[in-house]
């Protein structure tokens, strides 16, 4: 058995922001009372012939030690007392089981850890006073009760997660899937809430911050709502110059317009397409559910739900390299095997200053913005901003008059996750749940499972200043990261194995897709290339025009032969300007030394599969009236003989 200690008792670090003069001073009385109780005689030990079992009275423990700390042989069993912030568990009668918080101490009569005056345990708070549920709510902590009574939202309220546009049975979908209950809603709401606001506790900010990220940023979500609410209270709202860091909370959106976010020219590192710095150093903060820091790790394959050698899978931080990984994603497999999700921001490492030397006194980190697909506000219109970027796939934001106009719509964020088996589980209780051999509810599959159906990972060259010394074409603007969620009722979900192809497989194993895309403004490009589509348009109807005037010297004038020949001279000289636009890519692409150039996202880009198109239907038509005409050609043979002598 665990001996309880006979000069210290049972204590854990208490938060700063909740040791007051007076609590400590009750510590002290309570420590020294204790001691003195351990001091005392030992109490005996009560009998149960029917169980056969002893028991102590509420807050002992069963010993074989006396108070001295020696086996007691003669007096059999004794109950020592516990320390004053510890209890003793119904299972496991001979251990003092330390308070969960340090503002805690034992009640006298049951026996259990209770609040100090002012204070409520915030499961029995979320419980709302039902007992069988208080062990499944919270984080049974400790928290200001008139705090407490500041937070507006109720219960129903702030534990519930939301879900949209949810696959459903048959295909279909439901607008709106709401789960009441949820587990990360129910154990970490209401103390994130309390202590991010009544102490800045930064793990509880965080927390807060990542119920946001979980309803997506809406901003009808009480996470959301509150944590923005605390955040506008902060006078700093530009840490390291950028607009809603606010400065001892969790950066979640940026306020400043999303143009000067994508356009902004402050990462100095270059690229090259060798060495060192042909690699995208990118580095992501980690954070937990409950708030909690888990480091800084190097940006690997955090990002993909696909598995695979990791070599190949990290090819897309090579500048230069536009991968393209895509597997199917088990969903059941997700559901019960996958961990707690992780949440995350992601930074460029920039070790170089604007005049291209290394930075003095190491590495910058510089925050990579997130475009949220699902992302919606019922405050904008239109209420899904981001949603552009689905409609029109290639476009490249601040690029065209689309890419213009977008640049100006999108909604930028910062924190993240991949996947989402926890939001949309419900708190186990004694009354719904079923309960396994230990009497512990067993654990429940979650209503709706979320995860990252397509993640783009976008990085633009910045144009070159001539006034600088510095080739700024070296050096890329924030790269973006373009996450779109998918989502499916769990009970659609097959839970055996399926046959290939058929429509439960499809139900079950989803797609899931991550690209990187490394592009340049190519404006001054198709510029150019507009210039000489429209000379070679010129030069096609001079050309039929000479071979008309040809004709006509000839012959007269026939349809089918106009027809033959604006259709051959349309084809070759289309042939020829897509020789020519291949032939530029491959020499300028292929064999450039220093970072020059980019191909097009698109592929194929809508210009050049246009002109392929026009050159193939002219040459195809062309052939099929020169098949005609000569089908419909009467050739006769002349048998022309010498006369003969004498005739």
């Amino acid at each position: 058995p665990q001996i309880p200690s006979e000069t210290t008792p049972a204590t854990t670090a208490a938060p700063e922001e909740n040791v007051t003069a007076p609590v400590l001073e009750r510590r002290r009385s309570d420590a020294a009372s204790y001691e003195a109780d351990q001091r005392r005689a030992l109490k005996p030990t009560t009998y149960n012939a029917a169980t056969k079992v002893c028991s102590c009275p509420p807050g002992h423990v069963l010993s074989d030690y006396n108070s001295t700390g020696q086996i007691s042989m003669e007096q059999g069993m004794q109950c020592l007392l516990c320390p004053f912030n510890s209890y003793v568990d119904d299972k496991d009668p001979y251990s003092c089981v330390r308070c969960p918080d340090p503002l805690m101490h034992r009640d006298l009569l049951s026996g259990k850890c209770v609040c100090d005056d002012g204070y409520i345990e915030d499961s029995e708070h979320v419980a709302d006073n039902i007992q069988a549920d208080v062990r499944f709510v919270g984080r049974h902590v400790c928290l200001d009760r008139a705090k407490v009574n500041d937070i507006t939202f109720t219960v129903p309220q702030y534990g519930k997660q939301q879900y949209f546009d949810v696959l459903d049975a048959e295909k279909s979908r439901t607008d709106t899937v709401t789960v009441d209950r949820s587990v990360p809603h129910m154990h970490h709401f209401l103390e994130a809430a309390v202590r991010c606001q009544d102490s800045r506790r930064i793990e509880s900010c965080h927390a807060l911050a990542n119920l946001c990220a979980l309803n997506l940023y809406d901003n009808e979500a009480p996470a959301c709502v509150l944590l923005e609410r605390y955040i506008k209270s902060e006078v700093i709202d530009d840490v390291h110059g950028f607009q809603g860091w606010h400065q001892g909370y969790p950066w979640l959106q940026y306020e400043s317009p999303p143009r000067n976010v994508l356009l902004d020219t402050r990462i100095s590192r270059p690229v090259a397409l060798s060495g060192e710095l042909s690699y995208i150093n990118l580095t992501l903060s980690v954070y937990a559910l409950n708030g909690s820091l888990i480091g800084m790790k190097p940006l690997t394959t955090q990002l993909l739900l696909c598995k695979g050698d990791d070599r190949e899978l990290q090819r897309f931080k090579r500048f230069g390299t536009n991968s393209n990984v895509e597997c199917a994603l088990d969903l059941l497999q997700l559901m019960r095997e996958f961990p707690e999700p992780h949440f995350y921001e992601l930074w460029v490492v920039d070790g170089y200053d604007q005049d291209g030397n290394s930075r003095d006194g190491g590495a910058a980190l510089y925050p990579v913005p997130v475009i949220l697909i699902n992302y919606r506000d019922t405050r904008n219109n239109p209420p899904n901003p981001n949603n552009v970027l689905v409609e029109h796939e290639w476009m490249e934001l601040g690029v065209g008059q689309r890419g213009e106009l977008a640049l100006d719509q999108v909604v930028l964020h910062r924190r993240f996750f991949i996947w989402d088996n926890i939001g949309g589980r419900k708190v186990e209780d004694t009354d719904t749940t079923e309960q396994g051999e230990d009497g512990q509810p067993i654990r429940t599959d979650p209503v709706v499972i979320r995860w990252a159906k397509k993640i783009q990972l976008r990085i633009s060259l910045q144009p070159d200043d001539t006034e600088t010394q510095v080739d700024e074409s070296l050096r890329m603007f924030p790269p973006q990261l373009v996450i779109e969620y998918e989502q499916q009722m769990s009970s659609t979900v097959p839970k055996v194995e399926t046959e290939p192809g058929s429509d439960a497989e499809d139900f079950r194993f989803h797609k899931v897709y991550f690209t990187s895309h490394y592009t340049r403004d190519l404006t001054y490009y198709w510029y150019i290339t507009m210039i000489l589509f429209i000379v070679l348009c010129v030069c096609i109807v001079i050309l039929f025009f000479v071979k008309a005037a040809v004709h006509n010297q000839q012959s007269s004038l026939k349809p089918l032969e106009l027809g033959i020949d604006l259709l051959g001279v349309i084809a070759n000289f289309f042939f020829v300007f897509l020789l020519a636009m291949s032939g530029y890519w491959f020499v300028f692409f292929k064999m450039q030394a220093a970072v020059k150039v980019l191909l097009p996202r698109e592929d194929p880009h809508v210009a050049y599969l246009s002109v392929l198109i026009a050159s193939t239907i002219c040459k195809v038509f062309q052939v099929m009236l020169l098949v005609y005409k000569q089908c419909n050609v009467h050739i006769f043979f002349i048998d022309w003989e010498k006369e003969k002598a004498g005739r």
